[in-house]
């Protein structure tokens, strides 16, 4: 039989001329909803983002039982968008030892975004807008 590649939320393989998919990464830190912080070139893996551009401060630390409040955002990009999603809301609750903690996980890299809007990743697959 034909197999069929499901990608819903997902960039599948290559932009239409073969390039990379580039993902803008929101900017936290501003009120324009249009302002980027970073751009990531992926082929067919998955992005996720967690932190405070769209909903404010909702993610909860179980720690201290109030809103996680060291970092804007946290991006994950890997393989599977539902582990890239848990690894993005998990690490941006950890802070910027996410950004390690993420690195552990074959396939996966992370970008945290500070309160001051500095980008803190261990791979320079990150770019600036």
């Amino acid at each position: 039989g034909r197999s069929r590649t499901r990608c819903s939320t997902t960039p599948c393989g290559t932009a239409g001329d073969g390039s990379p998919w580039r993902v803008a990464i929101a900017d936290p830190n501003s009120d324009d909803p249009r302002a980027i912080s970073a751009i990531v070139e992926v082929v067919g893996d998955a992005v996720a983002t967690s932190g405070t551009a769209a909903r404010g401060r909702h993610v909860w630390d179980g720690r201290t039982d109030r809103p996680a409040v060291s970092l804007a955002s946290m991006t994950v990009v890997g393989p599977h968008l539902t582990w890239a999603d848990a690894f993005a809301t998990t690490a941006f609750v950890m802070g910027l030892d996410g950004v390690d903690w993420v690195a552990k996980f074959d396939g996966y890299r992370a970008l945290a975004i500070t309160l001051d809007g500095e980008l803190v990743r261990r791979d320079e697959q990150w770019a600036r807008p």
